[in-house]
């Protein structure tokens, strides 16, 4: 039987009860006792790329908020002065 050593990082379980129950994952390790998932390298590249992805949507979120908010303040101030909306220019 071959020496195969796992990967050491403690995993949340499956099922009903799995986040209360912690166990070793069964990968098996690649370097530094780590499997290819949970390398701390890894790991952190998945966290790059998800906190970037994140920020681009949070930052297209809060540009359409704030359009929509420049369009109804200034669409109501257009209107108490009789001008239409359309004619003003967008920031």
């Amino acid at each position: 039987m071959t020496d195969v050593k796992k990967c050491k990082e403690q995993v949340r379980g499956e099922g009903q009860w799995g986040s209360f129950h912690r166990h070793q994952c069964r990968n098996n390790a690649i370097r530094d006792g780590y499997c290819g998932i949970h390398h701390p390298d890894a790991v952190k590249c998945r966290r790059e790329k998800t906190d970037a992805r994140h920020e681009k949507q949070f930052r297209e979120q809060r540009k359409k908020r704030d359009r929509a908010a420049f369009d109804k303040r200034e669409g109501d101030r257009c209107r108490k002065l009789g001008i239409q909306p359309e004619e003003i220019e967008k920031p």
